[in-house]
């Protein structure tokens, strides 16, 4: 809260543990249109239909990161905001649509916030823009970066990847066991960063796990700046996303794009990983020790129901779990978990 009051710009306070959020719109599948077919293409954009009244607590998500960006935390500390667990709703309702209405959400949320690509040759040329929040590449040393994909926590993900294998993505007879949601709090554009995926029919090993070009389809080359890719780049689509949409997907190559410098709004956006109840805890979460955390923001079926909101202390195990568990994609000191500091020892413990 006092983060709040101290960089909120005079702007409506943003809201901590007080929120209760409007009953969204059904979530069925087979009533929208969609932008690409799930099962086919391997991906699909879900419009942002019947949300015009919640699109106060969407702005409020994207200001939520600059707040705590502001602050010199990285972007996933904006959990400890009410805001951005609507979005999370969100994508849960649309879950229980393809995996039913029992699926869990696994306790491996992130959020990725971008810079312009002027503004990120501004900072390592050492000068400061006003309306950039400090970067948080400059929390620990050059030489631990350079062992690190990402300079910086909450910077785009720009190697091609899967998130899972076909075989943790999916059942024995096919039938998925996890959907990956994707939910931008701004819009997302091809200037500003979207998402870029490989539709499955152009991927001949979306279903071979015991493949190496499956898990590894594109690697770092020996050489800075190089990157071996082991598919037909000219099969990509970018995927733009309007704010309060989601993009879905099991296991499609996929990856973000950069923000370049004349967007108007660098990309902001929440990624959550869903399970089906008959499928054990993925890879990023193992012993599934956290799951109960996230359970009162389960969607309700009773449309006069609201849901309920994570506990503070929560929230912050939460987001100890996601800054380690991304460790290996960003350098972390305790200065990244200030005030969490004293938790990851406990949860590194139970993830």
């Amino acid at each position: 809260r006092a983060m709040a009051a101290r960089y909120g710009s005079g702007q409506r306070e943003l809201s901590v543990g007080s929120t209760v959020f409007p009953a969204l719109p059904t979530a069925d599948l087979r009533g929208l249109e969609l932008e690409g077919n799930l099962e086919d293409v391997g991906y699909s954009v879900v419009p942002p239909a019947g949300l015009a009244n919640v699109k106060d607590l969407w702005e409020d998500m994207a200001r939520a990161v600059r707040t705590v960006e502001a602050a010199g935390l990285p972007p996933v500390w904006a959990l400890m905001f009410d805001a951005p667990w609507l979005a999370v709703q969100r994508g849960w309702a649309i879950a229980q649509s393809v995996l039913g209405s029992d699926c869990i959400l696994e306790p491996s949320l992130f959020i990725w916030s971008l810079r312009r690509n002027e503004d990120v040759r501004k900072r390592v040329k050492g000068q400061e823009t006003e309306d950039a929040p400090r970067d948080a590449a400059t929390w620990h040393g050059s030489e631990e970066r350079e062992e690190k994909r990402c300079e910086r926590i909450g910077q785009n993900f720009g190697l091609p990847h899967r998130d899972f294998s076909y075989t943790e993505a999916h059942f024995p007879d096919g039938r998925p066991r996890i959907l990956n949601t994707w939910l931008p709090f701004t819009d997302a554009t091809v200037d500003n960063g979207c998402l870029w995926m490989v539709p499955k029919e152009f991927d001949p090993m979306y279903a071979s796990p015991e493949e190496y070009d499956h898990s590894r389809p594109a690697t770092p080359g020996f050489e800075a700046g190089v990157t071996k890719v082991r598919f037909p780049m000219g099969t990509a689509r970018p995927v733009p996303a309007e704010q309060g949409a989601a993009v879905i997907w099991h296991n499609v190559i996929h990856w973000g794009g950069c923000c370049g410098k004349r967007a108007l709004t660098p990309r902001i956006a929440l990624a959550a990983t869903f399970r089906s109840t008959a499928s054990k805890p993925t890879h990023l979460t193992e012993d599934g020790l956290l799951d109960a955390l996230v359970e009162p923001l389960r969607p309700s079926s009773d449309k006069n129901t609201s849901c309920g909101l994570i506990a503070l202390e929560s929230r912050l195990r939460l987001i100890a779990k996601a800054l380690l568990m991304y460790s290996d994609w960003y350098a972390l000191t305790t200065e990244s978990l200030p005030l969490a500091s004293e938790l990851t020892e406990g949860c590194e413990r139970s993830s």
